[in-house]
């Protein structure tokens, strides 16, 4: 989440920015020992409500555009 300013995760301190990040780690660096039961836990109970919270961020930056 290097990329993700920490002016906007304190505006949405509700979307879980290390869960996140630490979630990628995994992928990306132990991607062997990953559990499938537990990718998919993740992408059927969590993904959808965060979708729902980056679409709202996503709307509300286009609303302050100037």
């Amino acid at each position: 989440m290097r990329r993700v300013s920490d002016d906007l995760k304190g505006r949405y301190p509700e979307v879980p920015w290390r869960d996140i990040a630490a979630f990628r780690n995994v992928v990306v660096h132990d991607y062997l020992s990953i559990e499938l039961s537990l990718v998919w836990g993740i992408v059927t109970e969590r993904v959808p409500e965060l979708q729902k919270q980056i679409e709202r961020i996503v709307d509300e930056a286009r609303e302050n555009r100037p």
